[in-house]
């Protein structure tokens, strides 16, 4: 990248005595200190990001289109960030000017690459003390370890050369602390998500792919994201993604303006068409980047607004142009549709008006009191008024003429009327009071509705009579655990559904409602909270559909699946387990805790250090997930005709055989909290070389 530079002219009107500023050698310490660890808040975002930008200007300088750099994600087997890149590598001579020279760039000459400012390649300082750094060019691997060494400088020596045959590049390898997994493999999707040419990635990387509503050759409207970006527009320079805020005072930028800043629009942006912080986390809010941001918008604001309302004009029936402005509300582009004009109808809101004398709208709701084939169902009058409306759940109207022979509706045509198309819970009901061939119902738009007319269906209730055709309502085949049982009661809900439709799920067998295994509360609400799937209850003559449902499994084999799990991996912590299962009361803090500085004074394997170790560990937060297993597996093992769990050693067996080994430790203890006469260094030098003689005693006696 070209880094700008303001042209300065001095005219000297005497001849000045001149000193030119400079980095003493004494605080140049400190100097890079500032640059490695004071010019980032994101570390474990900017090495990914500069040095996979690295990568990807290796290949560009080398001239290669059709391959992707690869980037390997830490993993806690393998907590390691690699990026490799298939370019020229770097020959000696160059590794002082990449790598070890702050301020030296090879990139400064044009801005189709990225990096200029010379500390990109040393940002993994920022995150650790050491990486590595292994390229290869001329048929030569050459390894280096750039580390901080104890002058707070640091070095980068090389550690091998040797011949290969492997391709010519770069790879560098960056250690991850195993609480930064997460946050890297994060910022490998977020920071190369808009790039071009995606790197190939060894893991999981969570793009988010989002869809596309429109795009011109610079920038695209997306769907929002639920990620970092929230609502606002993304500047992609060259594929790095960056956020910007507008000035609230800066004028420039119109209220419409300021409004589209807040939409889910995505940027292409070139290296050089805005300023970029120089630790490269943001944008500088300066007039290049201001000028830029409004040539952009005003761009957005003009090309798109037309494409908005062509849109909507293209859109043949009522429902569909307010579904359509629903999308664009859903997107924050409401300032662009919050009052336009369509096919003559002025559109101010997500309904209609209708005058008095044209007729009022009921809001009608389907009830139902669990009948199996339709003759619990009831309709219930919500609200009327003078507004129709096109939300969501309310989008299918009705329309009837009854009011003009000043009678009410039909409950029973209504109602066969929700039933028979697609089970509407809600809808309009229109009721005229003009015939709906009337000419003036087209001054209101009623041409573009999708209507359904009321006088089509019988008044007949066809769901008690069973007259009307196609598959009726389904029957009652299980029930949904709904939990947690704050009070005692059954907590089944009957569900209307074929068991054959269920996905994934667990179930249990009921008999009128209730757990033919008699669970207490408590073990209901364990399981729910374990089980992390649907919970469904399947009565006798429904438990053949459920066994032959691939989809579902028996809660005694999800419970001994799971407790397998548990038993796995405490089996792989079994020394946090045997901790687990100890007793608090023989922690060494509350016997011998004046003495246990002599436990730093021993080796690890002691017995004494044994008992510490455990005894901390039991107090600290390590062992919450081990605890939890621990218990839940107690828990569950007896449902299923399991042992609970006993490890063959705990904290009061190691107590135990401290203390017998070691009987005189309480009296030192006794010693150092009420005696006067010994000081406690005294008392620790005592104590020390009591355990020593024991110590040496037991082992003359075991070489007897």
């Amino acid at each position: 990248m070209i880094v700008e530079r303001e042209e300065r002219k001095v005219v000297h009107s005497i001849e000045l005595e001149r000193r030119r500023y400079r980095i003493d050698e004494s605080g140049l310490v400190n100097i890079l200190s500032i640059l490695r660890k004071s010019m980032y808040s994101n570390p474990t975002r900017i090495i990914v990001q500069e040095y996979a930008n690295n990568a990807r200007d290796a290949h560009f300088d080398a001239k290669i289109t059709d391959r992707p750099i690869h980037i390997t994600c830490p993993t806690v087997v393998s907590p390691y960030l690699k990026i490799r890149d298939y370019g020229l590598g770097i020959p000696p001579e160059l590794i002082d000017e990449v790598f070890v020279v702050y301020g030296a760039s090879t990139k400064r000459h044009t801005n189709d690459m990225i990096g200029g400012f010379g500390i990109g390649a040393k940002s993994a300082f920022s995150y650790c003390d050491a990486f590595e750094v292994t390229t290869i060019c001329n048929g030569l691997k050459y390894i280096y370890a750039p580390h901080i060494d104890e002058s707070d400088i640091g070095e980068m020596p090389l550690i091998a050369i040797e011949e290969t045959d492997e391709p010519t590049g770069t790879l560098i390898s960056i250690p991850i602390k195993d609480s930064d997994i997460y946050a890297v493999n994060d910022a490998i999707t977020l920071i190369t998500e808009y790039w071009d040419i995606r790197p190939e990635v060894a893991g999981s990387p969570n793009y988010s792919n989002r869809k596309v509503y429109f795009s011109e050759s610079n920038w695209s409207l997306m769907e929002k994201s639920y990620s970092w970006q929230d609502n606002e527009i993304l500047y992609c320079v060259e594929g790095i993604p960056y956020t910007f805020a507008i000035p609230a005072s800066d004028e420039r930028f119109s209220k419409e303006l300021k409004e589209l800043a807040n939409c889910p629009f995505v940027v292409k942006l070139k290296t050089g068409d805005v300023t970029i912080a120089s630790n490269r986390e943001s944008l500088v809010s300066d007039e290049k980047t201001l000028s830029k941001i409004k040539e952009i918008l005003d761009e957005i604001n003009d090309h798109f607004r037309n494409h908005v309302m062509e849109s909507i004009e293209k859109c043949d029936k009522l429902s569909e142009m307010f579904e359509l402005r629903a999308m664009y509300n859903k997107l924050r582009l409401d300032h662009m549709v919050r009052s336009f004009v369509w096919k003559g109808i002025t559109i101010s809101g997500n309904h209609l008006t209708i005058p008095n004398d044209i007729g009022h709208v009921s809001r009608l709701r389907l009830t139902k009191r669990g009948d199996e084939e339709g003759r619990g169902y009831s309709v219930k009058v919500v609200a009327t008024g003078q507004e129709i409306d096109f939300d969501t759940a309310t989008r299918k109207h009705i329309f009837t003429n009854c009011i003009e022979e000043g009678k009410t509706f039909n409950r029973n045509q209504v109602l066969n009327a929700m039933l028979t198309n697609g089970t509407m819970l809600e809808c309009q009901l229109i009721s005229l009071r003009v015939p709906e061939d009337d000419p003036i119902l087209e001054t209101c738009g009623f041409q573009y509705f999708n209507k359904i007319s009321l006088s089509v269906f019988p008044t007949k209730n066809l769901w008690r009579s069973k007259l009307l055709g196609g598959r009726p309502t389904p029957k009652v085949e299980y029930y949904n655990f709904q939990g947690p049982c704050h009070v005692k009661s059954n907590n089944w809900r009957r569900t209307e559904g074929e068991i054959d439709d269920l996905e994934e799920g667990v179930y249990f067998k009921l008999f009128r409602g209730k757990a033919i295994e008699q669970y207490d509360y408590e073990f209901l609400d364990a399981f729910k909270e374990c089980c992390k799937l649907p919970i469904f209850g399947v009565p006798p003559k429904s438990v053949k559909d459920a066994i032959e449902n691939e989809n579902l499994v028996d809660h005694i084999t999800f419970l001994n699946t799971y407790c397998d799990g548990l038993m796995s991996y405490i089996k792989d912590h079994e020394y946090e387990a045997t901790v687990v299962c100890g007793d608090y009361r023989h922690c060494i803090n509350d016997n011998i805790a004046r003495v246990s500085r002599i436990v730093d004074l021993l080796p690890e394997d002691h017995l004494l250090s044994r008992w510490a170790t455990a005894s901390r560990l039991w107090k600290s937060d390590e062992l919450k997930d081990v605890k939890a297993s621990v218990l839940r597996y107690n828990y569950f093992a007896p449902y299923i005709g399991r042992e609970k769990y006993k490890p063959h050693d705990s904290l009061q067996s190691i107590y135990e055989l401290a203390l017998g080994t070691y009987p005189a430790l309480a009296t030192f203890d006794y010693g150092m909290r009420y005696t006067s006469y010994a000081s406690n260094e005294q008392m620790y030098e005592a104590a020390k070389a009591y355990v020593d003689h024991i110590d040496t005693k037991i082992a003359l006696e075991s070489e007897h």
